[in-house]
């Protein structure tokens, strides 16, 4: 994991961000199982860097966001 770059959360910001990516998820018709996750895809998403994950909410919010993974 050292290997990779910390990105610092921008607080009010990213965590209105996850949030709203909660709310899309729910409007597609799921919940995700962390919501934790979503504060990383918030994050991503303003930095527009891909997530290397192996979780599947990760897989399903690429479908309505601007999330990327590798």
């Amino acid at each position: 994991m050292n290997r990779f770059r910390m990105l610092p959360v921008r607080p009010l910001f990213d965590y209105e961000l996850a949030a709203s990516l909660y709310r899309l998820c729910r409007q597609n018709g799921f919940s995700p199982h962390n919501t934790n996750d979503l504060l990383v895809a918030a994050v991503a998403i303003r930095k527009g860097v891909p997530v290397l994950s192996a979780d599947r909410d990760f897989e399903r919010l690429t479908g309505f966001s601007s999330l990327r993974l590798p």
